[in-house]
């Protein structure tokens, strides 16, 4: 006998139990019984597991963000959000979710599935939203019904204020255009045809560089963000530049309040290419053009890395000279780019502008923000040639194919025992418990400049 023959069925909205103790308690959702009462005000619920949470104890908590939790499930399921561990996969098309119920919901957009069934009408719906929605509008007595769309109101006054923020009198089209699923209007057929893939699961638009795909074109254009670098919002208090409007808006809030011009600009000065003079509207096309158009690169003579221009050269240079000629003026601290001096600043000021759109962290620099954001979504944008392995941070994956290539950079100066990680390098050479300079390259070694020692311990790699 299969699973699904011995499914226990709900005769109310055909939701379907694997245990008859589960429909049992189910159940009562419909019948409104709640058996469980609380023993201090006998307020009462219809499972014990809501009667228990009444106190608001919270004893299993996050170890990463501090969110507390009434249940060890709940937060089994939270820590999923912090790793990007997905192990629920449809053996239809391998997407990965976070959550059973989430993979549920998208089966269903494969095989046509409807379970959720009206035993008034008949009519069967894939999500149990829509269900309720259906028998609320269509099989409850409400006298009051929109001549517009399918939806109804127990009194005047509720039609009323639908009627006002639904269908205008300024709107001459009264939203014709219904979901079937759920019944909501839209004035337009293309608002409807992009709410339908709500309901569907379909999502058009996959981006060219990682595969992640998007229900709308306006979110994979936000998404390709996170891979060209670009930052379209300017504030035009202080100049800095965001990815995001709602990045911009929360950094005006905090650090701009009260101020009289307005925090969210598009940026709309064209980009001049500096050799033909052809302007563009954003730096990745402008990008695009000079390594289509203008391909004169310079070598790096000593790694053979070509760049742009020759700025950008001098700067690479100092990886191999050693070279940090901007000095910290609190700790001396020294650094090869003003870029990295102004986020170590940020450190003594407790300066943390770019914030999380999700939660209430903040951090010193945008690169660390966008790591941090791929906690909450889950993108992985970097992928393995080799295994498919997919990486949240592209230092990780280079790390990472190491151990396909066997690449060993990093050599000890004592015994030339060499390691694929710095850390792993670090580690051995405490065994040698050395006091004096020895040579740690951060790059092989034929990428050095002959005789170059770097005092050790070695500076952190947010230093380069």
């Amino acid at each position: 006998m299969t699973l699904d023959e011995r499914a226990y069925s709900c005769t109310d909205c055909g939701k379907t139990f694997k245990r008859k103790g589960t429909l049992t308690q189910h159940r009562l959702i419909h019948t409104g019984e709640r058996p469980f009462a609380c023993a201090l005000c006998q307020v009462r619920f219809t499972t014990n597991k809501y009667r228990d949470n009444l106190t608001g104890e919270k004893p299993h908590v996050c170890s990463t963000c501090g969110k507390g939790f009434s249940e060890a499930g709940s937060l089994k399921r939270h820590l999923r959000t912090h790793t990007g561990e997905k192990p629920y996969v449809c053996h239809h098309c391998g997407k990965n979710y976070n959550d059973s119920g989430n993979l549920q919901r998208h089966i269903r957009t494969h095989t046509g599935e409807k379970p959720y069934h009206c035993s008034e009408c008949g009519r069967n719906f894939r999500e149990k939203i829509s269900l309720v929605h259906h028998r609320e509008v269509v099989h409850t007595d409400h006298p009051h019904r929109c001549a517009h769309c399918i939806k109804s109101f127990v009194s005047e006054s509720k039609l009323e204020s639908h009627m006002q923020t639904r269908h205008p009198p300024n709107d001459p089209l009264k939203k014709p255009h219904v979901c079937s699923e759920c019944g909501r209007g839209f004035s337009e057929a293309g608002s409807l045809k992009r709410h339908v893939r709500i309901h569907t699961g379909e999502k058009p638009y996959v981006c060219p560089r990682c595969g992640k795909d998007f229900t709308q074109s306006g979110l994979l254009q936000r998404h390709m963000r996170t891979h060209t670098g670009e930052t379209p919002y300017h504030c035009l208090m202080c100049g800095m530049k965001f990815r995001h409007t709602i990045s911009l808006k929360q950094h005006h809030l905090k650090n701009h309040k009260g101020e009289t011009l307005g925090p969210v600009r598009m940026h709309q000065g064209p980009l001049p290419c500096p050799h033909c003079g052809e302007k563009f509207s954003t730096k990745a096309l402008l990008k695009d053009h000079l390594q289509k158009t203008h391909n004169s690169r310079v070598h790096c003579p000593q790694c053979d890395k070509t760049f742009s221009t020759k700025g950008s050269l001098l700067v690479h240079q100092r990886k191999h000279t050693g070279e940090r000629p901007y000095l910290c003026p609190q700790c001396g601290k020294s650094f090869s780019l003003t870029g990295s001096l102004k986020l170590h600043l940020r450190i003594h000021a407790g300066e943390k502008p770019y914030c999380c759109t999700y939660c209430d962290k903040s951090f010193t620099s945008k690169s660390h923000c966008i790591l941090h954001l791929r906690i909450h979504t889950g993108e992985k944008p970097y992928q393995c040639l080799d295994c498919g392995r997919r990486f949240r941070d592209g230092n990780v994956l280079k790390n990472h194919r190491r151990t396909h290539t066997g690449e060993k950079p990093f050599q000890c100066h004592v015994c030339d025992k060499a390691f694929a990680q710095w850390s792993s390098l670090k580690k051995h050479q405490d065994t040698h418990r050395l006091t004096q300079p020895v040579s740690i390259p951060r790059l092989p070694n034929p990428y050095l400049p002959p005789n170059q020692h770097v005092p050790y311990p070695y500076p952190s790699q947010t230093q380069w």
